[in-house]
């Protein structure tokens, strides 16, 4: 009789392990001993067993080999053996072919980032089954990876319908904030009001967020300090968004409530960001909370001057004059190693219009900060605008013996000497500028005005000033000076396009008209360079020898 052979694929055979192979083996010792018997039954019975062998065959012999298989890649996918396990699940295929192995291996694919190929496993398992949820959100996850939001959104729809889970709402409603986020809302509120879960309220919260609903996220603060054990996480949260809203009563009252338990120097933190926000708020809305914060303003605070100079700016704004001055000599007392704070109240002083404080705030800051260079120089510049040239002059020399490899410095020591008539000692000191710093476009302006005012060296004025305009094409003094070189240099026709461009920009200049009616003048055309010393005249009427130029030519 002919012999019949079991059928194992070559593909399997050949990748099996050697407890396969055995157990390979004694299935064909199985079958042989089952041949033998067979072999002497009659006809009808050996038709009825070779039925029985191939169902055996067909059934229990291949779902055992297809259920090995999954096991043995479900244990390479749990170790990330992506590819090991995709061969296997691949292999288990021959033997069982259904929805939950397509899945595994679209999974594995996922995890190796071929995305096309776990697109295609996916839809398969979907194809063979369209009830295998998991596949429905393996499907929808790839979709987020695409950026095709309305495709997700119809798989997890698709999975709501089949498993109407508190999970499978919460990934549909977070794929919908991409497309509609008010709608997105109203169904997070909803499983928020099934379920306290803090990953509801996180995505909640951001949502708010993101679209600047600011009442929305203090609302889910007070559900979220239920869920969350770090309550300064809340209270910083909160702290925020009240100063953002301009609720600034509640703002303080965060402080009020956790002066017990925060530190001074988090305490300090707080004053300052609430502070911060009454000073740039608008008077209306902050004038009836200012006095509530400056009352909570004490001695604690005597290593943190900043918070007296803020409550000083404070008292200011709301025309507390006295209490704006306490706070301010408090922080100066206590500003032993902040000499910028100093300069900040000095320059408060100055802008207030109050000279008599801010010349005495600087005395005390150069006696207090004596080696501070950025000191001495700023005193400087005050005293130079109060046109005490002399004793500007002695401030910015101190400063330059504190630091002298400081281009401003040098810059404007030599635009005060150029002030008291020194034109030496002035060009001395802008040529110090220019070494230092040869872009300083102060001091290559200044220079090359000088020389041409001397009218020596114009083509390196002409240098100078060319620099100082590249940097800033917009200056009026400086394409004036840039002008006024040409001019000197004979080529009036390129002059005053740089001369006009210059009482465009700026029409406050009389020196500036001065050398437009000038240039004017030797282009003939006398009735324009009459209105430039009118101009020039009505800006300064000390340059009364304009005034003969104004007179009709005889």
């Amino acid at each position: 009789m002919k012999r019949r052979r079991l059928y194992l694929p070559f593909c399997y055979l050949s990748s099996a392990s050697s407890n396969i192979v055995i157990t390979y083996l004694l299935h064909i010792v199985s079958f042989s001993s089952l041949l033998f018997l067979l072999s002497c039954a009659n006809t009808k019975v050996i038709k009825h067993q070779t039925r029985t062998i191939e169902w055996l065959k067909d059934s229990t012999y291949a779902k055992r080999k297809a259920t090995d298989l999954v096991i043995r890649a479900s244990v390479s996918q749990m170790n990330y053996r992506y590819d090991d396990a995709i061969n296997e699940f691949s292999q288990s295929l021959r033997y069982d072919t259904n929805a939950t192995v397509l899945y595994c291996i679209a999974r594995c694919y996922q995890n190796l980032v071929l995305l096309n190929q776990s697109f295609a496993y996916s839809e398969a398992a979907i194809s063979l089954d369209s009830s295998f949820a998991p596949a429905w959100d393996l499907l929808g996850e790839l979709y987020i990876s695409r950026s095709n939001f309305p495709a997700s959104l119809e798989c997890y729809n698709r999975l709501v319908q089949l498993e109407n889970t508190y999970q499978s709402r919460f990934k549909y409603a977070k794929v919908l904030s991409r497309i509609d986020y008010k709608t997105a809302i109203v169904e997070l509120q909803q499983l928020l009001r099934e379920s306290e879960d803090p990953a509801i309220l996180f995505e909640l919260y951001n949502l708010y967020q993101q679209h600047d609903m600011h009442q929305g996220m203090i609302s889910l603060m007070s559900v979220l300090s239920d869920v969350i054990p770090e309550k300064s996480y809340i209270d910083e949260t909160l702290l925020e968004l009240y100063l953002t809203t301009k609720q600034y009563g509640e703002a303080l009252n965060i402080l009020q409530r956790n002066s017990s338990v925060l530190s001074i120097e988090q305490q300090f933190n707080y004053q300052i960001r609430i502070g911060t926000a009454l000073l740039d708020g608008s008077l209306d809305s902050t004038n009836k909370y200012i006095p509530e914060f400056i009352k909570q303003i004490d001695v604690r605070y005597n290593s943190y001057p900043e918070i007296y100079e803020l409550s000083g700016l404070l008292s200011d704004k709301i025309n507390n004059t006295q209490d704006a001055n306490s706070f301010f000599n408090t922080a100066l007392r206590f500003s032993s190693n902040t000499p910028n704070l100093n300069l900040r109240i000095a320059s408060y002083y100055e802008e207030r219009g109050d000279l008599r404080m801010c010349d005495s705030v600087y005395k005390l800051s150069t006696s207090s900060y004596s080696t501070s260079p950025a000191i001495w120089f700023s005193y400087a510049i005050f005293l130079s605008r109060q046109d005490s040239i002399r004793m500007a002059i002695a401030a910015t020399q101190q400063s330059i013996r504190l630091d002298s490899n400081q281009t401003d410095f040098w810059g404007h020591l030599g635009f005060l000497f150029d002030k008291v008539g020194l034109q030496d000692s002035s060009d001395l000191c802008y040529e110090r500028s220019v070494q230092l710093d040869s872009d300083n476009p102060f001091s290559c302006n200044n220079l090359a005005y000088s020389l041409v005012t001397q009218e020596k060296n114009l083509n390196r004025a002409l240098q100078l000033s060319g620099r100082a305009i590249r940097i800033d094409s917009n200056n009026a003094s400086f394409i004036d000076t840039y002008g006024w070189v040409l001019f000197k240099l004979g080529r009036f026709t390129e002059s005053i396009a740089y001369l006009e461009k210059a009482s465009t920009i700026s029409q406050k200049s009389a020196t500036l008209f001065e050398h437009l009616g000038d240039n004017y003048e030797k282009l003939g055309m006398h009735e324009k360079a009459v209105d430039a010393w009118r101009r020039a005249y009505e800006l300064d009427n000390s340059k009364v020898y304009l005034l003969q130029r104004l007179l009709p030519e005889k």
